[in-house]
This record gives structure tokens, C-alpha cells and sequence, in this order.
């Protein structure tokens, strides 16, 4: 019976971890797409997932969270209007010059414990 909660807690922990690096390598993906194509690709978040897109709208991912994962706070701007904060990088692999939305950060939430994974104006990734 002891050893019950320790699963359930390594379940959850690895949950958010997974979330946490598939939306980092996303991001990464989405950075290095931009500079291949010469085009501007967007990140769009919803509470439940994000969807990657490229300028003509073509759909490179879509990603659910697992169950138990969120999107919380989430310092991006809604920056096309339609209620959904998002981030876009230009051709060479940086937030777009002059969109304040583009830069921020994005806090996935689990059960016990929560990770931030944030955009900086160089298009740095990281996790905090």
C-alpha cells in the first residue's frame, strides 16, 4: 500500500516532465522550421494544448496536454485577434522585432508541481 502514492506521484511528475520537453522541442522545432523556410511560424496556445502553424496556415503540430497537464499562466499576447495568446518566429528564428506579445512564457501546470518554459528576444528556450 506504500508503494501505491510513490507511483501514482512518479505518474504525474513524469507526465509534466514529458509535457515540459515535448513543448520545448516544439518550440525548438518551430524556431528551426521558420529559418528553413524563410517564414514566419506561429505557436498558438489554448488551456489545453497548442497548435504550430506556418504563415499560409499549414498545421506542422497540434498537441493535447496529457490528462492531468494545463496550460496556465500564460504571459503571451493574443496577437491575431482571435482570444488565443501566441508567439511567432520570424526567418531568422526570433520572436518578430517590435510584437511585445512574442515574448513571455508559458507555465504548465500538474497535480503537485508546475514547470515555466519561456521565449526570450533572442528566441531562447529555456525552463525555469
Amino acid at each position: 500500500a506504500i508503494a501505491i502514492p510513490n507511483i501514482i506521484s512518479w505518474q504525474t511528475n513524469a507526465k509534466l516532465r514529458g509535457a515540459v520537453n515535448n513543448l520545448t522541442g516544439d518550440l525548438q522545432m518551430a524556431k528551426s522550421r521558420a529559418i528553413k523556410q524563410h517564414t514566419t511560424v506561429t505557436v498558438q496556445f489554448t488551456a489545453t494544448g497548442y497548435t504550430i502553424t506556418d504563415a499560409d496556415g499549414r498545421v506542422f503540430r497540434d498537441r493535447e496536454m496529457p490528462a492531468g497537464i494545463t496550460i496556465g499562466l500564460n504571459t503571451f499576447l493574443d496577437n491575431d485577434g482571435d482570444g488565443n495568446p501566441d508567439t511567432s518566429f520570424n526567418s531568422r528564428g526570433i520572436p518578430i522585432p517590435g510584437v511585445p506579445g512574442d515574448l513571455g512564457s508559458v507555465i504548465i501546470q500538474g497535480a503537485n508541481d508546475n514547470r515555466q518554459v519561456s521565449i526570450n528576444m533572442t528566441g531562447r528556450i529555456e525552463v525555469i
